[in-house]
């Protein structure tokens, strides 16, 4: 707002060189350079960069899938980097999961929502049966996975 969008990009530059291992860095920067300044290719940039010093790591390969999503309509490439994703938080030892069950959330029901999308209702409904079995809410979750199965699920919120 009001102009100081060059100096929030500034910021989140300086903060991405002085420490390119800071994680939540990347997610932050390409939000605002997609949300905000309506920007997908630097936001993807950003990312890519994140991952280049960050490989796998989860939280900026859900960022950069909804970019994909959302911001190049690339279903293709979304269900690939939100796949690996997965397939990195599959590696993490149970602690780890367990305490980064939100990231798992995002990714699968990220998933849901593009498989359901592209047509793909049992993808969607196979997707939010692994979210149940972290989700806080499951009997939510569930809710979900019966619209889809009636054919009136309205996907995840923002889409």
């Amino acid at each position: 707002e009001n102009g100081n969008e060059r100096e929030i990009l500034a910021c989140l530059r300086i903060a991405a060189d002085l420490n390119p291992h800071q994680v939540g860095v990347y997610p932050v920067g390409a939000s605002f350079l997609f949300d905000h300044l309506h920007n997908q290719e630097a936001a993807a940039q950003f990312l890519r960069e994140g991952l280049r010093n960050n490989p796998g790591d989860c939280d900026i390969l859900f960022a950069l899938g909804r970019i994909y999503y959302l911001g190049f309509h690339d279903v293709s490439r979304a269900r690939n980097v939100w796949q690996f994703g997965i397939q990195k938080y599959d590696l993490w030892t149970p602690e780890a999961k367990e305490k980064n069950e939100l990231i798992y959330e995002e990714l699968a029901g990220n998933l849901a929502d593009l498989e359901y999308v592209a047509g793909n209702h049992q993808k969607a409904v196979a997707w939010l049966e692994s979210v149940k079995k972290v989700s806080p809410a499951p009997d939510e979750v569930q809710k979900q996975i019966e619209a889809i199965r009636r054919g009136t699920w309205q996907g995840l919120p923002g889409r």
